[in-house]
C-alpha cells in the first residue's frame, strides 16, 4: 500500500518533526504491512529503499483516504495513495 507522507509531528515538543522525516514530506512511500495498534510500521521509497520505521503504534484512524497514525514519539498524517 501506498501512501504520501503529510505531515509528522514530534508528540514531545509539538513541532514539525525534522530528520529523517523532513526528507519524506510529500512523498510516497509504500508500508510493508499497514499501520497497526501494538505494532511498529515500517514505509520505504520505491527509489531509494530508505524510509520510516516508527515506534509502536497508539492509535490509528482514518477519514476517506486520510490516515492518523500516533506512535509512541510522533503523530503522523498520511494520504493513501492506494
Amino acid at each position: 500500500m501506498k501512501a504520501k507522507l503529510l505531515n509528522a509531528i514530534n508528540k514531545q515538543t509539538g513541532e514539525l518533526c525534522g530528520n529523517p522525516h523532513l526528507r519524506y514530506y510529500g512523498t510516497e512511500l509504500v508500508f510493508t504491512e499497514p499501520p497497526q495498534k501494538g505494532q511498529s510500521f515500517t514505509a520505504l521509497s520505491d527509489l531509494t529503499g530508505s524510509g520510516i520505521k516508527s515506534s509502536t503504534v497508539v492509535s490509528v484512524a482514518n477519514v476517506g483516504n486520510l490516515w492518523w497514525v500516533e506512535t509512541e514519539n510522533t503523530r503522523y498524517l498520511w494520504e493513501v495513495k492506494g
